[in-house]
């Protein structure tokens, strides 16, 4: 009796913790990914960024960050989302991260090294 309820406790575990990391799949993948390309892209339109960024810098861009948003996002997350109007904290850590690793790898920033540690 205990080896089956250690059983089914290990069972309800491990499917759990699957649950927790499974991927979205498609057809809601890529719609996902419309949908944050939709939104990035709008979002990069204003006259700051137009001056700023080239139209690749903002298309390689919000590419990467639709495509590796809709791969690391789990269907938990998305499911939390769905249930409470909002993405649970660490998705908005992920969301920061994926920023900041597509703007280094498709945005031309400017060389800070002369002023970075001036006091001005």
């Amino acid at each position: 009796m205990k080896s089956t309820l250690l059983g089914a406790a290990i069972l309800l575990l491990g499917t759990s913790a699957q649950a927790q990391t499974e991927p979205i799949v498609d057809p809601l993948r890529t719609q996902l990914i419309e949908q944050w390309m939709k939104y990035c892209t709008g979002t990069m339109s204003t006259p700051g960024i137009k001056n700023s960024w080239t139209a690749k810098e903002v298309s390689d861009f919000c590419s990467c960050g639709s495509v590796t948003m809709a791969d690391r996002t789990t269907q938990a997350q998305y499911d939390a989302k769905q249930q409470q109007g909002n993405y649970p904290p660490e998705w908005w850590t992920m969301r920061e991260d994926v920023r900041v690793y597509c703007i280094k790898r498709y945005v031309k920033t400017p060389d800070v090294t002369d002023i970075k540690d001036k006091k001005w």
